[in-house]
């Protein structure tokens, strides 16, 4: 086994145990139901006790009592009232002064307030030494009001004394200052602590008790008990599946879903099986879509809304065509409908979003306009999630729009990612190959000037392929890149080849063939090594390899021949590159010697531009050059007639002007 596929089989099988892993263990709830219906099965009677689940609204309701309920926390200073005693018997008020004492640790006992803290709720909590006191705000006092009541107490201690005036001169007023400290941070702490815990349960159901009854109307109370049933079953089983039947089935299912997703790659384009970076790039998307569904389904399904699935469209629309992604896409959503009860919901939303995007991406993929599609995703996202409710006469939740406005957000802008994920497979994004399609890039640009004739072979050749990869639905840009691209390696010794020699010279006139061909063949060669020094993709690399496969350079082969030389030696006169192993790749091939053979024709009549490609089709086919290439005799058939016609708009007949009388 090969290095590469070694590490192809690595990368298989540490997918298959992450999802072997997050594979469910629990059993499945059996029952369909749904508010509002009858119950068509049995009387349902439940098997174990099992606690009532509070609903998501339940839940967010009590939590919204909580956060607005607070109780403030103050501390209990004893210290305030003997220092208030101690200064009022500096002072010797004899008269009345064990009366004021008694008065202020009567009114301090109860506790005083700071003025600030006024009218801030009915409650509060006093800590008295280790004990902590949930007190009214109407049974402690203010500053003023602790003063007043004071006073009031004295005056009817003794009645008889003019305790007002005696009090009156004195600084008592100033000498009442709160006693409850308040404590901010503990206040704080107290309050997360009653919101965060809040029981997620309301009730129990025993074993034995009957939960809902043979057509008996399932109410919004059933649905609620039902719900808690079924969590309460997956959890209960799935602690006791443990024996070796359950987890072979888990893994005959992991191996069937990865079986699945190879299966739609084989038949939309083989070759990303034989590449490693665009394997392991699907089958990360893939892991993304399998993880996001286990864990979520798991834990919270409503959060499986707000996963953008749809981001497996946008990366991958952006590395292959729209035929190769939809099908891909359809069978990584496969796991909503295994690990989900209800996931047909989610699988239809996110499949129409996914067809949304492929459509809307050819008018609405740059710039600000991919806002528009981000508008179609939640607007097909929220259709197909309300006409489930209509269908299921349940109301829609909030939350869950909410989601999927979020949700197709960042479809949007998580397109930034695509060049990071080209950068770490390996792999070339349509993004890049527009920008390699300008001719006024560093490497086409330096090709037009050292071989100008070799410049114009190639973009006749990018327009012959071009027009022949619409024809069988290849992908025309990565195969105008892959032909402006296939002859950079001329630029090193442009005399060499005919298009950029003058019409009075011959650069192989003193040369043997075994020396002209040696010269001619390595520009394949030269080819490779400046693409690797300029850092083009792997995938344009490929058509410089295979855009000659390993055919013969015929002149020189007959010149050797016609001088004697030994016809055995054909070997030694062809080329030593790669069998092209894609469409894209042979159809840059037969357009390259097509473009070559047409300039020495005496005649660009209909027929002999027919024969032409078909002699240079026919060729390449009878060498087995197409051997290892995926493509069919009838786009094989497809492409000849495209040839035909673009030669024939290359070179149709021009009237002659007469000469002005």
């Amino acid at each position: 086994m090969t290095m590469k596929k070694a590490r192809i089989l690595v990368i298989i099988l540490a997918v298959a145990a992450i999802m072997l892993a997050l594979y469910p263990a629990g059993g499945r709830f059996k029952y369909k139901y749904h508010v509002g219906r009858a119950w068509s099965g049995e009387s349902l009677v439940a098997e174990f006790n099992f606690p009532v689940l509070k609903t998501q609204e339940q839940l967010r309701t009590e939590m919204e009592e909580k956060s607005s309920t607070m109780l403030e926390y103050f501390r209990y200073d004893a210290g305030v009232s003997e220092s208030i005693i101690d200064k009022m018997a500096s002072a010797s008020f004899d008269t009345i002064g064990p009366g004021v004492a008694r008065a202020v640790k009567t009114v301090y006992a109860k506790g005083v307030l700071p003025e600030d803290k006024a009218d801030r709720g009915d409650v509060i909590l006093i800590k008295k030494g280790k004990r902590i006191v949930e007190t009214s705000e109407a049974e402690v006092y203010r500053p003023e009001e602790a003063y007043q009541k004071i006073v009031s107490l004295v005056r009817g201690y003794y009645p008889g004394v003019k305790a007002d005036s005696i009090l009156s001169v004195s600084p008592l007023s100033e000498w009442v200052v709160p006693n409850l400290q308040y404590d901010e941070n503990v206040t704080n702490r107290l309050h997360k602590e009653a919101v965060d815990y809040i029981s997620p349960t309301s009730g129990m159901v025993y074993k034995g008790d009957q939960i809902v009854g043979k057509g008996e109307l399932v109410t919004p109370e059933i649905a609620q008990i039902l719900d808690s049933y079924k969590a309460e079953t997956n959890a209960y089983y799935g602690l006791r599946r443990t024996d070796a039947a359950s987890s072979l089935g888990r893994l005959a299912m992991v191996a069937m879903l990865l079986l699945l997703f190879f299966a739609s790659i084989a038949l939309t384009d083989i070759n990303l099986l034989r590449r490693r970076g665009d394997l392991a790039f699907l089958l990360l998307l893939y892991t993304l879509v399998y993880v996001a569904t286990s864990v979520f389904s798991a834990k919270d399904e409503i959060m499986l809304y707000l996963m953008p699935m749809s981001l497996f469209v946008l990366f991958s629309m952006e590395f292959y065509r729209n035929s190769v992604c939809l099908p891909i896409y359809a069978v990584a959503l496969v796991p909503l409908l295994i690990l989900r009860d209800s996931g047909v919901e989610l699988f239809c939303m996110n499949l129409a979003a996914g067809c949304v995007l492929l459509l809307g991406s050819k008018s609405y993929r740059r710039g600000l306009r991919q806002f528009v599609n981000s508008a179609f995703i939640f607007v097909t996202l929220s259709l197909i999630y309300l006409l489930f409710r209509l269908a299921e006469h349940t109301a829609p939740d909030k939350l869950v729009l909410v989601f999927l406005i979020l949700n197709s957000l960042m479809v949007v802008i998580s397109r930034p990612f695509i060049y990071l994920l080209e950068r770490l497979f390996g792999i070339v994004s349509q993004m890049r190959l527009w920008d390699l399609c300008d001719t006024s890039s560093p490497v086409l640009l330096e090709l037009s000037k050292q071989a100008p004739g070799t410049f114009q072979h190639s973009l006749q050749v990018a327009n012959l392929a071009e027009s022949a990869a619409r024809e069988i639905g290849a992908d025309a840009l990565l195969v105008r890149v892959g032909a402006l691209y296939h002859d950079i390696g001329k630029s090193g010794n442009p005399p060499c080849f005919v298009e950029n020699q003058l019409a009075d010279s011959d650069y192989h006139k003193d040369l043997t063939p075994h020396q002209s061909v040696a010269m001619i063949v390595r520009h394949v060669d030269d080819g490779v090594e400046k693409a690797r020094k300029e850092h083009l993709p792997e995938q344009v690399i490929d058509f410089i390899r295979s855009h000659h496969g390993t055919t013969v350079v015929t002149w020189f082969y007959a010149k050797h021949c016609d001088q004697g030389g030994d016809a055995s030696l054909k070997s030694e006169f062809s080329y030593r590159g790669k069998l092209p192993q894609t469409k894209e790749q042979m159809i840059v091939m037969l357009a390259d010697s097509v473009e070559a053979a047409s300039r020495s024709l005496k005649s660009y009549a209909l027929s002999d531009l027919e024969a032409l490609v078909e002699r240079i089709v026919r060729g390449k086919l009878d060498e087995g050059q197409a051997d290892l290439c995926d493509i069919t005799l009838a786009e094989i058939s497809a492409v000849k007639r495209s040839l035909v016609n673009s030669l024939q708009q290359m070179y149709h007949t021009r009237i002659a002007y007469p000469d002005q009388k």
